[in-house]
C-alpha cells in the first residue's frame, strides 16, 4: 500500500502496479494522483493501449490473465485492474511472486 501523490491517503496497490500502469494513461498528469474509481479510458487507456498493458502486467507480475478476466469490466477503473491482479497474484505461491 502507497500514500498517493498528494499525501491524502493509501492506494491498496503497490509501487509496481502504477509504474507499469502510468505509461498507458497518457491523460494522467505525472503529478496526479490515481484512485480506484479513476476510469481508465478517461485517463486515455484505448484499445490498442490495453493489449500492451496487459502484456506488460503479465511480464512484470508474472500472471496470466485467464479468459475470463479479459472483460471491459477488467480494464474500466484503476481499482477493477489492481483487484484482478491482486487476485492473481493471491494465486501464486508466495516464493513464486515477483
Amino acid at each position: 500500500m502507497t500514500i498517493d501523490d498528494a499525501g491524502t491517503g493509501p492506494h491498496p496497490w503497490d509501487d509496481r502496479f502504477e509504474q507499469v500502469l502510468r505509461p498507458h494513461l497518457p491523460a494522467a498528469g505525472p503529478g496526479q494522483a490515481l484512485h480506484d474509481a479513476d476510469e481508465l479510458r478517461d485517463l486515455g487507456l484505448d484499445s490498442m493501449e490495453t493489449i500492451q498493458l496487459l502484456l506488460d502486467l503479465e511480464s512484470r507480475f508474472e500472471v496470466t490473465f485467464p479468459d475470463e478476466l479479459l472483460t471491459a469490466e477488467t480494464f474500466a477503473t484503476v481499482g477493477g485492474l489492481w483487484t484482478a491482479v491482486s487476485d492473481l497474484l493471491d494465486e501464486v505461491p508466495a516464493e513464486g511472486r515477483p
